[in-house]
């Protein structure tokens, strides 16, 4: 069966209200609709390996953006366990990176950004 066959039609608004349904004036609001593909539920069994270590299979990995390196945190719960990727602090993580490269101070995108055009142009001959 395709994937695609199970795609159905539900109202933007419905979709977009804190997860949950609304309630709408179909007289006085003209409603779009968009396509929503359900969400398939994954499960694979893998091996505990002899140091404790568990592969995540790679279909977890794609849909999770879980890359080598990347942290994940196991979380007890009343009937299992849940693994999650932890959220990432993007202000920290830009200042550990100008730190490496020695940057020191604030960054002026929009500065560096016409530098690397003209330096591209003089290379160019344009």
């Amino acid at each position: 069966m395709n994937l695609k066959d199970n795609i159905f039609e539900m109202p933007i608004a419905e979709i977009s209200e804190n997860n949950g349904l609304c309630a709408l004036d179909t007289e006085s609001i003209n409603i779009g609709y968009t396509l929503v593909e359900p969400m398939v539920i994954l499960t694979e069994k893998m091996k505990v390996g002899p140091k404790g270590q568990v592969v995540i299979p790679v279909s977890f990995r794609k849909r999770y953006n879980i890359f080598p390196g990347d942290e994940v945190m196991f979380e007890e719960k009343e009937n299992g366990m849940m693994i999650t990727k932890p959220e990432v602090d993007v202000i920290a993580l830009m200042r550990k990176s100008a730190a490496e490269i020695g940057h020191v101070g604030p960054i002026d995108s929009n500065k560096e950004y016409e530098e690397e055009i003209e330096k591209r142009l003089k290379r160019a001959g344009l």
